[in-house]
């Protein structure tokens, strides 16, 4: 019993991650998909702004993956049952303004309107990727599941002495 307990429960985890892998792989292969049909309109393309814009967007999404899946490497050499962080002593701010960057530029032809209002909070201890990631995944589903009239919102302020991010749509 106790056997099949542990098998269980370790085809669970497999199972949740291939999932969250799966799901943080879509976004940045979504926004590669994005440029390079950009690249494709042989009008966009002939734009010298247009084309660098996509390069870059391009080149900054494959380098999100390499990210990514180094990660997914390194957690093969974690030890059972605990995360991995990277905590750096760095601007939060920045880790969150860069994060909406690479949101807008993503979705910067189509259509909505995505406000930001960051609070500088000077340097804060946190895992730069971590928290890209998970704000990229808000955002990304705040965009997918919002209605018509998109209006997407990022925010971040402290409270209580701690950061309270929002994402809303």
């Amino acid at each position: 019993v106790v056997w099949l307990g542990k098998r269980a429960r370790t085809a669970r985890l497999q199972s949740d991650l291939v999932s969250n892998v799966s799901h943080e792989l879509k976004t940045p292969l979504a926004a590669i998909r994005i440029f390079a049909q950009t690249l494709e309109d042989a009008d966009a393309a002939a734009d010298m702004r247009t084309l660098q814009r996509c390069a870059t967007g391009i080149v900054r999404e494959t380098h999100w993956l390499e990210v990514m899946v180094e990660r997914l490497l390194n957690w093969r050499r974690i030890p059972k049952d605990r995360a991995g962080l990277s905590v750096t002593q760095e601007s939060l701010s920045k880790t969150v303004l860069d994060t909406a960057d690479r949101f807008n530029l993503m979705l910067a032809d189509e259509g909505f309107r995505f406000e930001v209002n960051v609070e500088d909070l000077g340097i804060v201890p946190h895992d730069r990727t971590a928290v890209s990631s998970i704000l990229m995944n808000l955002l990304t589903n705040a965009y997918k599941y919002s209605r018509r009239d998109k209006r997407i919102g990022l925010s971040m302020k402290s409270e209580d002495g701690y950061a309270l991010m929002r994402v809303s749509d």
